[in-house]
Formats: structure tokens, sequence, C-alpha cells
């Protein structure tokens, strides 16, 4: 399990089932889009714009309360800042390897949202 289900649902508690299937839904959406650019930032050793992608990506996460993807998240911009150059290709493997399943969660509370109304 990706996510910590009770501090989301403590976290999705004062916004309606609707909002929140928007929220997955842009997840969902971008989740490749934004690996794809990080893997481009990687390859084109842009660590600065590496780095404010994995931030950003980091809050997109860390709202889902899924401690596991934000931990690697959290060590890829750790890596990158620190310029650590063989542990951000590992970082990122494992981080995209972990939204997948993050993904495949959102997807079933997102028909579980979507079938209680």
């Amino acid at each position: 399990m990706m996510i910590d289900k009770e501090r989301f649902s403590e976290q999705f508690s004062l916004i309606d089932d609707e909002t929140t299937i928007e929220i997955i839904n842009l997840f969902l959406d971008e989740k490749k889009e934004r690996f794809l650019v990080l893997h481009k930032n990687l390859q084109e050793k842009d660590y600065t714009q590496l780095a404010r992608n994995c931030h950003s990506l980091k809050g997109t996460i860390g709202s889902f309360m899924a401690p596991v993807p934000f931990q690697l998240v959290s060590s890829l911009e750790k890596n990158v800042l620190a310029m650590v150059d063989p542990e951000i290709e590992k970082c990122l493997q494992y981080l995209e390897e972990a939204c997948k399943f993050l993904a495949e969660e959102l997807e079933n509370m997102r028909t579980s949202l979507i079938s209680e109304r």
C-alpha cells in the first residue's frame, strides 16, 4: 500500500468528492509527462530544473499521503541538490516504479469515489 488511507481521508475530508476526483485525475494525467521531463532534465544534466521538478512532484505526492513515494522523491531532490550523480538515476527509477503503484491505488480510490455518488 502506497497511500496511508486514514491520513488521505483526513487530508481530503474538507473538500468534496468531485474535487478529490479532479485532483487525482490531474496527477494521473500529468504523471507520464512529469517523468519524461525528469528524465530529460537528468539526461541534459539540468540539475537546477531537475531539483525544481522534484520539489513540485514532492508537493503533489505529499498531498496524497503516500510515504514511500514521498521519501523517494525527497531522496531524489536531496541527491540532485547535493549533485550526487550516481544516486540520482537510481532514485529516479525507484520513484517512477513507486508512482506506478501509487497511480494504481489512486485509480482504485477514484473508482470508489465515483461509485459512491
